[in-house]
Parts: C-alpha cells; sequence; structure tokens
C-alpha cells in the first residue's frame, strides 16, 4: 500500500486525492529473521509477530515465552517456530516444543539459564532455550560478519562498567521508575528482576593508603 502522504480535499466536488511523498529513506525488506535463545514475558499483546505488508518471514526457536496474551501471530509474511517453551501464553504446538513454568524450571535470572534443569538442554539438539546474557560477546575489535564477531568470550559482563554513571544519566531530571524507583545499581536491577537477590559478586575496592 502507499506510505505516508498528504490528502487533498476538493470544497468543491467533495472529492479526496492522496498524493504519496517520496521517502525520506530507504526501506529494506530482510528475507528471514532467525530468533534464537531469547527470553520473552509479561507482554499484554504478542512476543513474536509479522505486522502489516511486510513479506519477511521470521525463525523463533529455542525461546522462552511467558506470561504473554499470544506467543505467535501473523498478519502477514509467515512467523515459523519449532523448540521453544511457552507457559501462560498461547499453545505453543510445533516440533519439540514444551510447556514447562520457566520460574521453576531453570529460568530464577532474566541474563541465563540454570545449569542441571529442563531449559539448559529443553531446545533443538539439547541446546539451552532462553537468553544467555553473561560473557561478552564478539571477538575485541571485530566488525559484523568478521572471523570471531560472534564468538562468546570469557570476559564477564557483569557488574556493568560504569554502571553508577549510567544510572546517574538515566535517572536524571527526578524520574522514577523502573530502576530510577529503586536504590539497586543496574546490575542488581536486572538480575533480581525475578526475585532472587543478585548473584553478582563484587570487586573488593582496594584499601585507600594514607600518607603520613
Amino acid at each position: 500500500g502507499p506510505g505516508k502522504g498528504i490528502i487533498e480535499h476538493d470544497l468543491a466536488t467533495g472529492l479526496h486525492t492522496f498524493h504519496e511523498l517520496e521517502p525520506s529513506r530507504q526501506f529494506i525488506e530482510l528475507p528471514e529473521v532467525a530468533a534464537r535463545g531469547l527470553t520473552v514475558g509479561n507482554v499484554s499483546g504478542t512476543a513474536f509477530a509479522v505486522w502489516g505488508g511486510s513479506e519477511t518471514t521470521l525463525d523463533v526457536r529455542n525461546s522462552i515465552v511467558f506470561n504473554s496474551r499470544f506467543a505467535f501471530q501473523q498478519q502477514a509474511g509467515g512467523v515459523t517456530h519449532s523448540h521453544n517453551n511457552c507457559s501462560k501464553t498461547g499453545t505453543c504446538s510445533s516440533a519439540g516444543e514444551t510447556s514447562y513454568d520457566p520460574l521453576s524450571n531453570g529460568l530464577k535470572y532474566l541474563p541465563r539459564i540454570e545449569a542441571g534443569t529442563h531449559l539448559k538442554s529443553a531446545g533443538e539438539g539439547r541446546q539451552q532455550v532462553g537468553a544467555e546474557i553473561v560473557n561478552r560477546i564478539g571477538q575485541s575489535g571485530s566488525l559484523f560478519g568478521e572471523v570471531g564477531f560472534e564468538n562468546v568470550g570469557s570476559d564477564s559482563l557483569w557488574p556493568w562498567p560504569y554502571e553508577g554513571r549510567l544510572k546517574d544519566d538515566l535517572c536524571e531530571g527526578g524520574i522514577a521508575r523502573g530502576m530510577c524507583g529503586t536504590s539497586l545499581s543496574l546490575t542488581d536491577y536486572v538480575w533480581s528482576r525475578l526475585g532472587s537477590a543478585s548473584p553478582v559478586a563484587r570487586p573488593i575496592a582496594a584499601p585507600e593508603i594514607k600518607r603520613p
């Protein structure tokens, strides 16, 4: 269908004429989006969807959907899914999909799935179901598509660097919602969202040396 434009209304005849405006930027249709290893919850509508006149297809695997009205929905294009875990939401009925309660089967903290639990190996090829955002991804200095750009390294993301400065900037002007309405750091806010205290250890500050 047409994009943005201006509607001309003829006062004498009552006719309307639509004049389409040239887009300010080029729109690119992605042929396929692969969604892997995600954790999505508390969505009032649909967790994964393709809307409008897009021809993009969305393929969702090894992901958690919980407490959402619908898990998957499409208006155009296509949504395919398998080996996901859906709980308190629309039914996941494709190959390898399960309905464990994630909060009692491995999802104790948002950034990871606990070892030895159902969700740690419930995915395609016994892969993990749900997000894993613990260590840095990508070889230092690599750009998208270069060697090592998607390798998971050994350097931890947590505690988040400069989180004190980040919170000051985010909460500037008296904002009091979300993390800004708590005394928690960014790290503790993210890790404690599901009710368990943050397990992230803090580095011990070096003792202050005073000169005599």
